[in-house]
């Protein structure tokens, strides 16, 4: 097991790394280069990734809905067999803004409601855990490993509570890349690749009503389909007024 979980961790950090090389590429040369986009290639990455493993429980859906979310993400963590922890993720990727690396979007509204609020009530209803997922670069950052830092997890709660209508009562402050990562408020993405014994250790130490789920339960789901079983499906239109995932990952206990 140890094994598996080291070949999803470097996994991770390969992700992370290629996106802390792209981003300012794509500023430098004004190449569009969206959360979707990084999203999409993610899930490639993940799903190149299981293909070559095929010893690992990894399984990779896609909303039926093509009006979902494309930068919105389920991930499923098998903690006990059959039992599985639920995080539910909205994406945002850092902008140059005026020589400051932060992430305007954070206080999108979708309909008149904060993408924060359709989030935490959809995490609400499934018995999940609301998490943003930072998409990141940083030149100044001194970390040796900075490289890893290119995605990167931290609770919604934890932005609810230093950022959410906190410059007034109709604005954001907008958190900068320093401020969530130089005291460790968002993580590497790698930190994830744990076994489930420790997912439930963290997940007991930071939301204690995380929900479990049957197998079947999970799986037998008419939402969603196999991610490659669509021919020719078009992934550029998403419409969604609400907090709809685009995409799950289901990670079994093996891993």
């Amino acid at each position: 097991m140890r094994l598996q979980v080291n070949k999803l961790k470097e996994l991770y950090k390969n992700i992370s790394s290629s996106i802390w090389d792209r981003i300012p590429f794509a500023h430098k040369f004004e190449f569009k280069y969206s959360e979707i986009t990084i999203t999409e290639n993610l899930l490639f990455d993940i799903y190149k990734f299981s293909i070559d493993n095929p010893s690992l429980a990894i399984n990779i859906f896609e909303a039926k809905n093509e009006s979902a979310n494309g930068n919105d993400l389920e991930l499923c963590i098998e903690i006990e067999p059959d039992k599985y922890a639920i995080l539910v993720i909205q994406a945002k990727r850092i902008y140059n803004v005026d020589g400051k690396y932060n992430y305007p979007k954070i206080s999108h509204k979708v309909n008149g409601k904060y993408q924060i609020d359709l989030l935490e009530d959809y995490a609400k209803r499934e018995k999940a855990i609301p998490l943003y997922m930072f998409y990141n670069y940083a030149p100044d950052f001194k970390n040796k490993n900075k490289k890893y830092y290119g995605c990167t997890l931290a609770f919604s709660q934890f932005i609810r509570e230093h950022y959410y209508l906190k410059v007034s009562p109709v604005s954001w402050k907008i958190p900068t890349f320093d401020e969530l990562h130089q005291k460790h408020h968002a993580t590497p993405l790698h930190t994830l690749a744990l076994n489930g014994l420790q997912i439930k250790k963290t997940i007991d130490k930071y939301c204690k009503n995380y929900n479990v789920y049957i197998k079947n339960e999970l799986l037998d789901n008419d939402r969603w389909v196999e991610i490659f079983d669509k021919n020719n499906q078009d992934f550029s239109k998403y419409t969604s007024d609400e907090f709809e995932p685009k995409y799950r990952i289901i990670l079994g206990e093996n891993i």
